[in-house]
């Protein structure tokens, strides 16, 4: 539990000092812009000082004709550049080591859920229920929409509709699959999750076929519903609609 949201925190900052670096290296080399992957900007940046090692190490992204090689900034302000990415470097190679962590233990606790779900995912469930066998208690509903608490009492106090998904929408065939089949998908794999996870806890045997059967019902459920019915169709209207009221009712509030 601590090894995954301490990988969530270090996403966070990661993402925030990237933002900084980008802006800040750009005053002496904008021509860096052209790559995009953080993680090989990073690494561009502390294992190389200068503006030529840069385009030596990756000759093919930078156009010769746009590059200007003349060092305009003092070095001393290239050093502590270099030094600030090295840091994001290092925090990004720690958050490897947990994510190589994380998936040693949950093949080693929760090997069921780990190939259903993967290890990221299913450490976030376990982390959420706050513990393994509080979530293999859980009921799959409840499964289901961990993570969407707020939006369940969005449903309870206004009436909205209910999520039909919370964290497992991070699950590829769930968040890829056709917009009318995702709940079905989420109601399933919600099911499978809880007979994982209480193999896990209770039985410790491992069913190396978990993940092909989900696979294969996912693939049924896009396959018998290949387009949306008339009272999804109808729900989406309804919701736009009142959407519609909305920011009408707003406007006009607006103008008084």
């Amino acid at each position: 539990i601590q090894a995954i949201n301490s990988i969530d925190e270090i996403d966070e900052s990661i993402s925030k000092l990237i933002e900084r670096i980008r802006e800040w290296y750009a005053l002496y080399f904008p021509e860096m812009d052209v790559i995009k992957n953080n993680e090989t900007y990073i690494k561009l940046i502390s294992q190389n000082k200068t503006k030529e090692k840069i385009v030596e190490a990756k000759p093919d992204a930078f156009p010769a004709d746009i590059i200007d090689l003349e060092d305009d900034i003092n070095p001393k302000d290239i050093e502590i550049m270099n030094n600030y990415a090295n840091s994001i470097y290092e925090m990004q190679q720690t958050r490897k080591n947990i994510e190589e962590y994380v998936d040693f233990k949950m093949q080693e606790i929760a090997p069921n859920l780990r190939l259903l779900v993967g290890a990221s995912l299913g450490a976030k469930l376990i982390s959420h229920a706050g513990g393994l066998k509080r979530l293999a208690m859980y009921p799959s509903s409840t499964v289901q929409i961990m993570g969407a608490e707020k939006a369940l009492f969005r449903h309870l106090k206004s009436g909205d509709r209910p999520p039909k998904y919370g964290l497992i929408y991070q699950h590829p065939q769930v968040r890829g699959a056709k917009w009318w089949n995702r709940g079905k998908i989420a109601r399933m794999l919600a099911g499978m999750i809880s007979h994982a996870v209480r193999r896990d806890v209770f039985t410790k045997t491992f069913d190396e076929n978990v993940f092909e059967e989900f696979k294969s019902k996912a693939e049924e459920i896009e396959k018998n519903n290949p387009f949306p019915t008339k009272t999804t169709k109808k729900r989406n209207e309804e919701r736009s609609k009142g959407k519609n009221k909305k920011r009408k009712g707003k406007k006009k509030r607006r103008r008084r």
